[in-house]
């Protein structure tokens, strides 16, 4: 070990290269810490994946272009924990945006769901019978569903 720092201490005279050095823990965390901010403000400010996958790009971009500045000048900082930091927190935000949409439409649904068989049951009418006709009424009306007259007209251009 000690032969390993002199000849460290040497090659760097001889080669007129700075000694390196690093942060304290403390700061290695705020760096670290900063980076995840960005991350998660990113994942907040660009919902499209599209366009957040272009930033976090950049961003990363902008990290390691950092790191290789501090690296020439012979400070050593933490690169690979500061760039999943700042993917993990951008990833987890999407992820909680998702899953908080996902519950506010399913709110939404139950409530329509419960309006909607009050109103059935207020018309003494099933609900069942009533959604079937619905979807039924709907699927005709997009041309979804062939009627009887397309049915013969296909039997027709066939023979």
């Amino acid at each position: 070990l000690q032969a390993q720092m002199v000849s460290h201490i040497l090659s760097a005279v001889l080669d007129k290269r700075p000694l390196l050095w690093v942060w304290p823990v403390w700061s290695e965390f705020i760096w670290i810490w900063g980076w995840s901010v960005a991350g998660g403000f990113l994942a907040w400010r660009y919902r499209k994946l599209s366009l957040l996958g272009l930033a976090n790009g950049l961003t990363l971009g902008v990290l390691y272009g950092l790191s290789f500045v501090f690296i020439t000048q012979g400070g050593w900082v933490p690169l690979v924990p500061s760039a999943l930091t700042l993917l993990v927190t951008s990833g987890s935000v999407v992820a909680s945006h998702v899953a908080l949409q996902k519950q506010q439409r399913l709110k939404i649904s139950r409530s329509l769901l419960d309006r909607f068989e009050q109103t059935c049951s207020l018309k003494g009418e099933d609900m069942t019978n009533v959604i079937a006709r619905l979807i039924t009424d709907y699927i005709i009306e997009q041309k979804k569903l062939p009627t009887s007259d397309t049915d013969e007209q296909t039997k027709k251009s066939k023979n």
